[in-house]
Order: C-alpha cells, then sequence, then structure tokens
C-alpha cells in the first residue's frame, strides 16, 4: 500500500487515509495508533494483513448510497479522477510493483550483509564414535581434512562425505598446538 500511497502524494492526489493493517487502530480507549497530518489519517490497525490507502475522489464498492467524503479545503486538482490516465496508471501499479520490489531489495540486502557460516569446531563428541576413539574433543578446531585446509562445517562434511569409508586424516587445532588424527 505504501506504493499506491507514495505515488499519490507525488502526483499530487489528496490521500485521505493511510491503514496498515485493516480494522480499527490498535490500541484502548483515547490511546490509538492514529493520527492526522496533512490532511491524512495515518493508523496501524488490528489486522496486519495488507493495508488501505483512500484517496480524495477514489470511487469504493458501496459508496454509491453513501454521502461522498469531500474534505471542505480540497481544491479541483487534489482529486484522483482528475489525474492524467498516465498518473492513475502509475497510483495503481506502484502497490504491486512495491510488492515485487521490496522482497528484492531484502534478498539484496541479505546476500550483501551475508549469510553465517558455523565454523570449523567441534561442537560434542559421541562415546564410542570414530571420533572419540580417535581423540577429538569439545571445542577442537578442525583445520585441514586429508590434508586439504577448511574454514566451515560446511566444508569438513563436504570432504568427510567425498572420502567414502577408508580412515580421514584430520588436523586439529587444540589451545594453540597443532597434530593429526586418524
Amino acid at each position: 500500500e505504501f506504493g499506491h500511497f507514495i505515488v499519490a502524494k507525488l502526483c499530487g492526489v489528496r490521500v485521505l487515509k493511510f491503514s496498515i493493517g485493516f480494522g480499527s487502530a490498535i490500541g484502548f480507549g483515547d490511546y490509538r495508533l492514529r493520527w492526522e497530518r496533512g490532511g491524512t489519517e495515518y493508523m496501524v490497525a488490528w489486522v496486519p494483513f495488507g493495508g488501505f490507502v483512500r484517496m480524495l475522489g477514489e470511487p469504493l464498492p458501496g459508496d454509491a448510497d453513501a454521502p461522498s467524503i469531500v474534505p471542505v479545503d480540497a481544491r479541483p486538482d487534489e482529486f484522483l479522477e482528475s489525474k492524467p490516465v498516465w498518473q492513475k496508471i502509475a497510483i495503481t501499479l506502484a502497490g504491486p510493483a512495491m510488492n515485487l520490489g521490496l522482497p528484492i531489495l531484502i534478498f539484496m540486502l541479505m546476500l550483501w550483509a551475508g549469510i553465517p557460516k558455523t565454523a570449523s569446531v567441534v561442537g560434542m563428541v559421541e562415546r564410542g564414535s570414530p571420533a572419540a576413539s580417535a581423540g577429538l574433543q569439545a571445542g577442537d578446531l578442525i583445520v585441514a581434512v586429508n590434508r586439504q585446509p577448511v574454514r566451515w562445517w560446511a566444508e569438513v562434511r563436504e570432504k568427510i562425505e567425498a572420502s567414502g569409508a577408508g580412515d580421514i586424516e584430520l588436523t586439529l587445532s587444540r589451545q594453540d598446538e597443532e597434530f593429526d588424527v586418524q
């Protein structure tokens, strides 16, 4: 809804109401997330699905029987129907464009910030497992698998899976001391 809202404002259409969510404004009694500024009523509603933008002169279903809501200080050029067709199309398409653009932007920011990787540190060792027999301990840093350096746990897993069923040589670092185990 923010796409419709911002493009309508940029095109000079008066926005009567902008709501995030549906229903009544969040709050109790006189204390509600609702305010008015510049001729627009802003609110955050209880039902968090979508939102609502009401523009001056915008026909809505059921408005035929109801009296038109027109502020006293409204100018003729602030009505939606007074705008050229290209501006009406821009206002209409801005909402879906924002719905497509926002996830792309969020995904790009996630890729830029990076996705955390788990370091190649041993978390726990099961009793009786091959790792316990080899002498691995919780907190050991795996530096290499079969003499191939590793940094992340995913690399350790890949190299162990690729080595098959035979012995695996691990280079460990424990208390700033490196050693090999089979």
